[in-house]
């Protein structure tokens, strides 16, 4: 059974993970995250995405729309809803087509936030923000 996910400890430094197949995604996240005093994990693939999600306590999420290396988007977002349900609110995905059906599925299905690529210091900060605020 399937306890909820705890709500992210106040006195922490807000964790953040990021799933992304690209490098120099996950680089500007680190360096963008790291200037924010986040903590992060980066994930190249969703491959141990369950068990950072069962064993960290994390404040958001952001997530590649377009997963490469056989990982599927909707497989990653269905995985935090099952096994971190309270998190889905606080999940991201990063797109350069925030407009496209893709994303508007995605967001329309598993009710997640949108962040535009490129994307900067002051967008991420806006997200991380805003989390709570998915329409």
């Amino acid at each position: 059974m399937t306890q909820p996910f705890p709500s992210p400890n106040p006195s922490a430094s807000p964790r953040v993970l990021v799933i992304d197949d690209d490098t120099r995604v996950l680089s500007a996240f680190r360096a963008i995250l790291r200037h924010l005093r986040r903590e992060c994990d980066l994930l190249p693939s969703s491959k141990e995405l369950e068990a950072h999600l069962r064993s960290h306590d994390y404040a958001n999420v952001f997530v590649d729309v377009h997963l490469g290396r056989g990982d599927d988007v909707t497989t990653v977002l269905s995985t935090i809803e099952r096994v971190a349900p309270s998190l889905l609110h606080r999940t991201r995905l990063a797109t350069g087509d925030p407009m496209g059906e893709r994303a508007n599925l995605l967001r329309a299905r598993f009710r997640v936030g949108l962040l535009e690529k490129p994307f900067g210091i002051d967008s991420v900060r806006a997200a991380l923000e805003g989390a709570s605020e998915v329409a």
